[in-house]
């Protein structure tokens, strides 16, 4: 989902649409039916291997060192305050 999105756009908040964006697409084109591959996968091996989970745990963590660098990268395009 990152990779692609990252590769047609720039910005960093139109980024985190496209990310969004590609995400629902799927949603939609399975409707629904599927669900999020990576949440069914922990489900299903969460008490089976700790190898799984530690990548599951790795595949989440880069996820959101991805949307977190897009919105430092987006710096003043963000509002200010708390």
């Amino acid at each position: 989902m990152i990779e692609p999105a990252f590769k047609r756009v720039s910005d960093p908040i139109e980024r985190v649409f496209a990310v969004l964006e590609g995400y629902r697409q799927m949603l939609v084109e399975t409707e629904c039916k599927m669900g999020c591959p990576i949440g069914n996968l922990a489900l299903e091996m969460a008490e089976k291997s700790q190898a799984v989970r530690e990548k599951i745990v790795l595949n989440l963590e880069n996820w959101c060192a991805a949307i977190r660098g897009c919105l430092t990268a987006a710096g003043d395009q963000l509002p200010s305050g708390g």
